[in-house]
């Protein structure tokens, strides 16, 4: 691979992480069910993140509003 082409990936797969984990920063029950993912073995940040984007995973408490 082209090492300009992978350094320009390695910084836009860089941005998104960072933004995925401040849209997860920014709710706190996200934060709470990302901390819960996290702790599980095998369980990092991609994986978290993953699951918690996946609408198919939701569970939502009964007293927050459903999107």
């Amino acid at each position: 691979m082209d090492m300009e082409l992978k350094a320009l990936l390695d910084i836009r797969i860089s941005e998104l992480e960072a933004r995925i984990e401040q849209a997860i920063a920014a709710d706190g029950i996200l934060v709470e069910t990302a901390g819960i993912l996290r702790s599980i073995p095998g369980g990092g940040p991609v994986v978290s993140a993953m699951l918690i984007a996946d609408p198919s995973s939701r569970r939502y408490p009964q007293n927050r509003p459903q999107p």
